[in-house]
């Protein structure tokens, strides 16, 4: 989970159900488990804050992955991803950043005009 937001003009604080989590005072948390999670974000020059939730369910890990690609000499470089059993997944090109789309463009030779 990410704030998005500086750390130099917020301050953090994440809860689950058993209250604070000791130490995780920075913009993000990455929770291990599902349940309930909010987070205290405070303006450092207002010091007015705000409390959001959310909630983190399991899921599945895929049973199966299939891909299908553009030719190589197609204008538009594209990989599509298919997961079973579908969900929400995080997807990946090479060492590029995660992305919850299962359409991955290539970077290398990107057309400007691809939607993707």
């Amino acid at each position: 989970m990410t704030t998005n937001l500086s750390t130099s003009q917020y301050s953090f604080e994440w809860s689950d159900i058993n209250g604070v989590i000791a130490g995780e005072t920075g913009n993000s948390y990455l929770a291990t488990v599902p349940g309930q999670y909010s987070v205290q974000v405070t303006n450092l020059a207002t010091n007015c804050s705000n409390i959001e939730n959310a909630t983190i369910v399991p899921s599945l890990a895929p049973s199966a992955a299939y891909s299908s690609e553009t030719t190589y000499f197609d204008a538009d470089q594209e990989v599509v991803i298919t997961v079973e059993p579908p969900g929400d997944y995080l997807y990946q090109l090479d060492s590029g950043p995660f992305q919850t789309s299962e359409f991955l463009c290539s970077t290398a030779f990107r057309n400007p005009y691809c939607d993707c």
